[in-house]
């Protein structure tokens, strides 16, 4: 084709996409190190993320790692997390199951807090019409 461009213009491409690839990878890490958290939050364990969508998870305990190497296949023995797990216990959770184990929990969250408006509504509409001698 015969296309030359000047020095200049190759120079300013290159830092264009040095620049975006910088900046991508920042995204990346922080949405790795969102995930990390989430994940710590959630399972309560040490995570770590693999290069694909899984993250491994060794559960945390009150007496420490036992030694188990229960492997799950991240479906739906993730939802048992802290609770049945045993410390030592080595998981697997896909990041998407982890998204929609933060999102179920915030909506069970949403329910409490609202049953304990409630609570609090019918307390206060029973304590204001009680004598307290």
């Amino acid at each position: 084709m015969g296309l030359h461009f000047s020095t200049a213009m190759a120079t300013g491409v290159m830092m264009k996409r040095a620049t975006h690839r910088a900046a991508e990878q920042a995204r990346r890490d922080r949405m790795k190190t969102a995930m990390v958290d989430l994940a710590e939050f959630l399972l309560d364990g040490e995570v770590t993320f693999g290069s694909g969508t899984t993250c491994f998870v060794v559960m945390r305990g009150k007496d420490g790692e036992d030694g188990s190497e229960k492997v799950t296949d991240g479906a739906d023995d993730d939802v048992r997390s802290a609770k049945g797990s045993v410390p030592g216990e080595k998981k697997t959770v896909n990041k998407a199951r982890l998204i929609e184990m933060a999102l179920e929990k915030m909506k069970a969250q949403e329910k409490e807090i609202e049953l304990l408006r409630k609570e609090i509504d019918g307390l206060r509409a029973g304590g204001d019409s009680m004598d307290v001698s």
